[in-house]
């Protein structure tokens, strides 16, 4: 309805749109944007992102570092490899010499090339990008996971750059490719992986978003996504398909210790929360509720702070979540040093499993 299908034709704007629109300039802008403010920035070992400068050598591995057609998440529209950038396509405009090599036969990965892989990685002296994920020909519909392991040798296959890169003291960056999560508790406290990125799929903005982002190009390319979902440490934390209750499924209902909760997210800045108020302090069913906060930013970059509301019922006469997020806000916040810049946010929410209103003073 809101598209106007049910309305005249001459009353409807967009059966004046033709062609010309598609793949403007304007949409590309977008697409890159959409990428950047969609990554989640999972580790950053002593602030090694964003890079300070243009790399002289840098490996870049994995079946989803030049893979466009599985950057796309299911029901996208046709790709089209014009408009579409890769990891390794866009990691090449920011370094001197890129040396690539897939490993993987595709993200199946039934097979993966040790030599290969071993090669490249000792020649990319600065830094070894790593790119691993499912992509739509493993998780799609119809295309269920049975587990939440990286694919097929995916983990070999970086158990080999990381024992070169030990060897030869490279640093690591992990980017993941991936819609649901998946179990990379072997390798979250590696101290030779400097910094994960979780950027599921990106689409065709993908290579330009990444360099943008890991190059910290502008003042708003910092990371600042949040994990929509719980991700499991491992399949023991996943209840069987067939337990129809709520125990342990979703954020709400989950005791147990995850790898990443709902709602994680690093940036390449700090930040502080101060003078938190709630209005009124007692509060009954259906009633709003203003929490009042001041947030600043105390560290080296300017970037985006989501600010996330969260309920609980510490007395309830029937199950309830755990917890439950009833509000959010996105904001920008510059740096200034030495002292930090702040703003304060107001979100109100209504407390009947929705906010009411919402805005940022």
């Amino acid at each position: 309805m809101r598209l106007g299908e049910f309305d005249p034709p001459e009353m409807n704007p967009y059966t004046k749109l033709n062609l010309d629109v598609v793949q403007s300039s304007e949409h590309q802008a977008i697409a890159i944007q959409a990428a950047i403010k969609s990554f989640v920035l999972l580790k950053n070992n002593n602030n090694f992102l964003p890079f300070k400068e243009m790399l002289n050598s840098v490996s870049i591995i994995g079946p989803m570092a030049h893979n466009p057609l599985q950057l796309f998440g299911d029901y996208s529209p046709v790709f089209n490899p014009h408009f579409t950038m890769t990891p390794k396509e866009g990691i090449n405009t920011s370094v001197k010499h890129l040396y690539y090599k897939a490993g993987c036969n595709e993200t199946s990965c039934d097979f993966f090339d040790q030599m290969d892989v071993e090669l490249t990685v000792s020649i990319g002296l600065d830094v070894s990008i790593v790119c691993l994920g499912t992509g739509v020909a493993l998780e799609s519909e119809g295309r269920d996971r049975t587990d939440l392991s990286l694919p097929g040798q995916q983990q070999d296959l970086l158990r080999t750059v990381l024992v070169v890169a030990k060897a030869l003291n490279i640093p690591v960056v992990l980017l993941l490719f991936n819609a649901g999560p998946l179990d990379i508790s072997e390798f979250v406290n590696e101290p030779q992986i400097k910094a994960i990125l979780a950027c599921f799929y990106p689409a065709q903005g993908t290579g330009e978003a990444l360099a943008r982002v890991l190059w910290r190009r502008e003042s708003s390319d910092n990371p600042a996504g949040r994990l929509p979902m719980t991700w499991p440490n491992s399949m023991s934390q996943v209840p069987p398909m067939t337990d129809y209750t709520m125990v342990d499924r979703t954020y709400r209902y989950f005791h147990g210790e995850p790898l990443y909760p709902f709602g994680y997210g690093l940036s390449y800045t700090y930040f502080n929360y101060d003078k938190l108020t709630i209005t009124p302090e007692k509060v009954v069913a259906g009633q709003n509720v203003t929490i009042q906060v001041t947030v600043s930013n105390v560290g080296q970059y300017d970037g985006d702070e989501v600010i996330q509301v969260y309920i609980q019922w510490p007395v309830s006469g029937v199950p309830s979540p755990k917890w439950q997020l009833v509000g959010f806000n996105r904001v920008f916040i510059t740096a200034n040093l030495p002292h930090g810049n702040s703003v304060d946010d107001a979100v109100g929410v209504f407390l009947a499993f929705c906010y009411n209103h919402f805005h940022t003073m």
